[in-house]
Formats: structure tokens, C-alpha cells, sequence
């Protein structure tokens, strides 16, 4: 049996919402159907927030204009966020979107304008896959076969993109920054991952980094060139190889 508190708030359709909740607020929404019940549904407060048919076990906390369309979500706040996906959470933030419903198990923290998978119709999913925060980052997921993306991160920062068919990929900050390649790390501004397996960014400075002998000590930087060779395999011209010993 549901239960509801305050003014204007509702649960529409011909289904039932077992155990469902709307605590306070004003015009919140448990929507419901024959085919698509919303069992254990929670709306805690806030304004306008929807949680829709078949999202069984979904909470939003609070805020305004949110909007919970996956089993087992979680929207904490903010104002116009919405997640498709199961088992998903957006802190708060606004405008944040996880669009595929198969993109499950993904988070958002906050920010603005962050988004998981893609709007596009046959979009695959973006499974895993994490925004911190920040504004207008995205894990991108395309249509074609193979351009899904998964365990995807990015920390925060502006305008970064770990792209569609792209897996174990992270961007620790920044503004501008894409990643492309899989298992890969970028890090500054306006930088493109180089190769599968490697940290890329604008520049790296080691502070008083000694030299014993012929050679580095165990702990410190060591650099190298890059070779025409190199450039062959992918390695991107200008770039400098840095290794651990």
C-alpha cells in the first residue's frame, strides 16, 4: 500500500506500487502500469521528480525536475538529473543523464552536463562507468558493433570524453581531454591518449630526481626519446617516453 504526504503529490497509472513511498515535497510522481509495476519506490521529498514505470526500488532523495527510470536507482538531488539505467546512482549536480538503460552499475556524483552512453537511437551501453564530477564530461558509448564502453572514469574537470569502444580508460582532470585507447590515462588540457596501456599528458616534471654512477637510482625518472620507430607503432610525434626503474 503506498503512502504520500503533503500537497499535489501522486502515483498515476493502472498498476501498483506495493510498499511505495512519496515522503513530502510538492508534485512528485510514482508512475505505474498493468505490465510494468513500481514496487518499493521511494520519493523522500523535493519538487517535480518522477520516478517512472517499472523502476522498482528507486529513490530520489530530493531536488527538482529529477527523473528515475531504472530498477534500483538513485538520484540524491539537484535539479533536472536522470538516470535509464539500473542499479545507478547521480548524486546531485544538474543535467546530469545516464542514457541507456543497459548502462547499469554506473555513478555520477555531481557537476553539470555530465553524461554516461549516448542519446542516439541503437546506442550501446556504457556499463561501470564513472564521472566524479565536473562540467560537460562524457563516457560515450556509439551504434556500431564493438562500441560499447566499459569501467570508464573521469575525476572531474571540463569537456573531457573517454570515447565509444573504449574500456579500463580513465581521465584524471582537466579540460579538453579524450581517451581512445583502452587501459589508457590522460591527465591536463586539450591532450589525446597515445597508445593502449599508457599515461598521456602535456608534461611531466620530476624534482630532484638524483643520478648515482651510470645511472638513475631505483625510484626515479628515466627519459627517453621517441624514435621514428616508435612514431611508426603510434607513439605521437613529440612526445616523450618516461619510465620508472
Amino acid at each position: 500500500m503506498p503512502y504520500q504526504w503533503y500537497t499535489n503529490n501522486s502515483f498515476t497509472g493502472g498498476g501498483t506500487t506495493d510498499y511505495g513511498f512519496i515522503g513530502g515535497g510538492h508534485q512528485n510522481c510514482i508512475e505505474t502500469n498493468t505490465l510494468l509495476p513500481t514496487h518499493y519506490a521511494t520519493i523522500a521529498g523535493g519538487c517535480n521528480n518522477i520516478i517512472c514505470e517499472g523502476a522498482g526500488a528507486a529513490v530520489i532523495a530530493g531536488g527538482i525536475f529529477n527523473c528515475a527510470n531504472g530498477a534500483g536507482s538513485f538520484i540524491g538531488g539537484g535539479g533536472l538529473n536522470v538516470v535509464n539505467a539500473c542499479a545507478t546512482v547521480i548524486g546531485g549536480g544538474g543535467q546530469n543523464q545516464v542514457y541507456h538503460a543497459n548502462s547499469c552499475f554506473g555513478f555520477i556524483g555531481g557537476g553539470q552536463g555530465n553524461t554516461i552512453s549516448s542519446p542516439l537511437l541503437g546506442s550501446l551501453f556504457s556499463c561501470y562507468s564513472t564521472i566524479a564530477g565536473g562540467w560537460d564530461n562524457h563516457i560515450q558509448a556509439g551504434t556500431a558493433v564493438g562500441s560499447e564502453s566499459c569501467f570508464g572514469f573521469i575525476g572531474g574537470g571540463e569537456s573531457n570524453v573517454v570515447g565509444a569502444g573504449t574500456c579500463y580508460s580513465s581521465i584524471i582532470g582537466g579540460q579538453g581531454n579524450s581517451v581512445v585507447h583502452n587501459w589508457a590515462t590522460v591527465a591536463g588540457w586539450n591532450v589525446t591518449s597515445g597508445a593502449d596501456c599508457a599515461f598521456t599528458t602535456n608534461c611531466v616534471i620530476a624534482c630532484n630526481t638524483p643520478v648515482y654512477g651510470l645511472g638513475p637510482a631505483p625510484g626515479t625518472l628515466q627519459y627517453f626519446p621517441v624514435t621514428p620507430g616508435l612514431i611508426a607503432a603510434g607513439i605521437p610525434v613529440g612526445a616523450c617516453l618516461v619510465f620508472i626503474q
